[in-house]
């Protein structure tokens, strides 16, 4: 019997990218709801303190789950509002910005905190107040650029296999690639510093405690660790906001939705957080 050869059929290919935007969609909603699982213990509980930077990055990751859910029913046939694909073509380029902004500012958070708490001096509140304030100036500047750059309503559009809507300029995905190579350059110097610090006084971060995880070693490995993925994964994303070629946009899009479930299980797996919710069981301080 002769070999017959299957070419994939239009309806095929449509079924397989179906499928992958319901994967695409259902990761962001589980992104989405781990990172407010993870935000509410420490909005309501008396057990989980957390420092402002921290809430920051969280919410992040929040805004980036749902600048992609958009267009949630515009995905197939029916073109999404011009209004709609505007303001996610806007949030979609901004997005990394923020995100990797936000996590570097946690790293020069706990720098400070560090340092502060080695050193025995308080920390300048303007520089902790700046921390806060400067990835979401950063977060909106890039957003206005890409405000300003559509002067075609055809300039917007969703990308090749219909995830989200971007637009037809490289200058966005070029800002946030800047931003994000010197964000990787700062983070591998203030986690250098913050090393040093580490080792010279390490009976003091060297235990995690109920009462102050956020100055536990084992955070700051996480957080390290963590900083130098997202990093990466960012630049991934705005290699592929940049060159939308449908052979690969699918696969990558979908990796891009596992990050904010990353961040959750990097921020909320730390003992105060899991006792709230693993309220049955009993937690030692070490």
């Amino acid at each position: 019997m002769p070999l017959i050869s299957r070419v994939p059929t239009p309806s095929t290919e449509s079924d397989t990218l179906s499928i992958e935007r319901t994967v695409f969609n259902v990761l962001l909603f589980l992104g989405l709801f781990l990172n407010v699982a993870v935000l509410l213990p420490a909005l309501f509980s008396s057990k989980v303190h957390r420092r402002n930077a921290w809430y920051n990055v969280l919410i992040s990751w929040m805004i980036y789950s749902l600048s992609y859910l958009l267009i949630l029913g515009y995905q197939h046939e029916h073109e999404p509002p011009f209004g709609i694909c505007l303001a996610q073509a806007a949030l979609v380029y901004s997005c990394p910005t923020l995100c990797a902004l936000t996590l570097v500012c946690l790293l020069l958070d706990y720098y400070i905190l560090a340092s502060a708490l080695t050193f025995e001096k308080d920390a300048n509140p303007l520089v902790l107040k700046l921390l806060l304030l400067f990835p979401w100036i950063a977060f909106g500047f890039v957003g206005y650029i890409v405000l300003m750059l559509i002067a075609n309503p055809l300039a917007v559009t969703r990308n090749p296999v219909h995830f989200y809507c971007s637009i037809n300029t490289n200058v966005p995905a070029l800002f946030s690639a800047i931003v994000i190579f010197v964000a990787s350059i700062v983070v591998l110097v203030v986690e250098a510093c913050t090393a040093v610090i580490l080792y010279r006084h390490w009976g003091v971060f060297i235990r995690p405690s109920l009462d102050k995880p956020y100055l536990s070693f084992s955070m700051f490995v996480r957080l390290s660790l963590f900083n130098i993925m997202i990093l990466v994964a960012d630049g991934l994303d705005v290699t592929v906001i940049k060159n939308p070629g449908k052979d690969s946009t699918a696969g990558w899009t979908i990796v891009m939705a596992t990050i904010p479930i990353l961040a959750a299980l990097t921020f909320g797996t730390q003992r105060d957080i899991l006792s709230v919710y693993m309220f049955w069981r009993r937690w030692e301080d070490n």
